[in-house]
């Protein structure tokens, strides 16, 4: 995962190396950076996908589960949903309709 081409952008680094061993203000700016730290219980819903194969893939699936966890903690609804790239339209139907669907009174 440290190959994307991002993250030299990101982080102000000439070589993704420096990002194995970062000194304490990159690590800090690491953390900003991450979403994780940022999730609030006033978040919208979210679902997440990760790719069951493939090599494009930007995230570790480690990356999907530490953020599930941020978002339980919160209580915000989230779907981490490990598909194949043909499943994702069907999965993502299902998820908008029950995270936004029609409300019935006194229930979500």
């Amino acid at each position: 995962m440290l190959n994307h081409p991002s993250l030299t952008r990101i982080y102000g680094v000439s070589s993704v190396d420096q990002l194995l061993g970062p000194s304490d203000s990159l690590a800090e700016l690491m953390t900003v950076c991450s979403p994780i730290v940022h999730v609030t219980a006033d978040d919208p819903p979210l679902i997440m996908f990760h790719p069951k194969s493939g090599k494009s893939v930007a995230h570790s699936i480690v990356f999907g589960l530490e953020m599930k966890k941020a978002l339980d903690l919160h209580e915000v609804e989230a779907l981490l949903n490990p598909v194949r790239r043909d499943e994702m339209p069907e999965a993502i139907v299902e998820f908008f309709a029950e995270a936004f669907g029609p409300k019935t009174i006194g229930g979500r």
